[in-house]
């Protein structure tokens, strides 16, 4: 048997471009990125120019602010200086029935405002107000006056009045045994009638029973 040989099966056809790299896309985001970046930047800027520009127009007619009303009442009346526990002065004027105007005895440019402490009076248009005030008035206008504060008692009130006792120091008089002293301003209106005893934040610490002496029905 003659032997015979197979013939070579032909080489397999290459693949179409067999030994070349296949052709990567391009990427054109950042492109897109930098072209939106470019335009929008400036319309951004004009927008927020349009935005402060009507913003700043709005605030300019805006009406100011109206400051609130603190509850707390402010002084209205405050005297220049620091008012010790005993000063001398000059009544020049009567506010009402227990409130009085005065001026420093050493310093005539020390005005101060001085409320009878422990003492209430009818206000304007109460009964008895007009007379109280003409009774203080007899009391104490263009006459040399004291004032003493009371150490367990505030100095001022709220309005910036000087909280103090009122007393007229009255000379002796020759030949009159038991003449002279001091009159307890405070005490006299209440004696006289035409003020009551305010004990609505405590009672005097220092002349409680002078106070109480004169009160109507005691």
């Amino acid at each position: 048997m003659t032997n015979q040989l197979r013939p070579a099966a032909p080489p397999y056809p290459a693949p179409p471009h067999a030994g070349h790299r296949a052709p990567q896309k391009k990427n054109h985001t950042w492109i897109i990125l930098v072209v939106l970046l470019v335009l929008g930047l400036p319309m951004l800027l004009v927008l927020l120019g349009v935005a402060g520009f009507f913003f700043a127009a709005r605030t300019a007619s805006e009406p100011p602010p109206v400051e609130m009303q603190s509850d707390i009442a402010q002084p209205e009346y405050v005297g220049a200086q620091e008012v010790l526990p005993f000063e001398r002065w000059e009544c020049t004027r009567v506010i009402n029935g227990n409130t009085i105007e005065v001026k420093h005895a050493g310093d005539k440019s020390w005005v101060e405002r001085v409320k009878l402490l422990y003492v209430e009076t009818p206000k304007e248009g109460e009964p008895g107000h007009d007379e109280a005030v003409k009774t203080l008035e007899d009391l104490v206008l263009y006459k040399q006056i004291a004032t003493e504060l009371d150490p367990k008692h505030a100095k001022r009130d709220a309005q910036g009045n000087v909280l103090a006792y009122v007393i007229i120091m009255e000379p002796a008089e020759e030949g009159v045994p038991g003449s002279g002293g001091n009159i307890i301003i405070n005490a006299e209106m209440i004696k006289q009638g035409h003020a009551s005893y305010d004990t609505g934040n405590g009672r005097s610490s220092m002349y409680h029973n002078e106070l109480t002496a004169g009160a109507k029905g005691d």
